[in-house]
């Protein structure tokens, strides 16, 4: 699946983001992140689109619009796995809205999305990560989960890595 070089203007920048979401459901995309996700913005050019969605009811997808139309193409069309795709393309519906991201970097998450992950509220903690022509959001509490799983399992994980170069 191949990405719009104009809407990913640099690779993904490393590590994760911290952000917040706003009492009104706005995450505000932090300058790399932005970056990586839309490109810069020019003055005088319409504010760029994001489809932001779930496609597991956990975390939050922010997809370039063509990116996003790339992996809906392939949901519709799948035929080995089709029960997998539809499911897949019904979550990604049900979450899912067109979001612009607007001069100050804030998108919209959609209310019944905030709900599922409850990010409802004043400030609540999110965190970005950016790979594979899209970003993922994860709420404070879902990274806390998957952290704690990483650190405990981090020494068999190392060792059996170290096979393949990983030290």
């Amino acid at each position: 699946m191949a990405a719009d070089s104009k809407t990913l203007s640099q690779e993904a920048p490393l590590g994760f983001f911290d952000g917040r979401v706003d009492e009104k459901g706005r995450g505000k995309l932090p300058g790399e992140v932005r970056r990586y996700a839309v490109g810069p913005h020019s003055p005088g050019e319409p504010d760029p689109v994001l489809f932001v969605t779930s496609l597991d009811g956990r975390t939050i997808k922010l997809y370039p619009i063509p990116v996003w139309r790339d992996i809906e193409n392939v949901l519709e069309n799948e035929t080995e796995f089709a029960a997998a795709a539809q499911q897949t393309l019904l979550l990604a519906k049900k979450y899912g809205a067109s979001s612009t991201v607007d001069s100050s970097n804030r998108f919209l998450i959609s209310t019944l999305l905030r709900r599922k992950l409850e990010l409802s509220g004043e400030g609540a903690s999110v965190f970005y990560d950016c790979s594979k022509g899209y970003v993922t959001v994860y709420s404070q509490k879902l990274l806390d989960q998957q952290l704690k799983t990483a650190e405990e399992n981090a020494d068999d994980n190392l060792q059996l890595l170290s096979k393949r170069g990983i030290r």
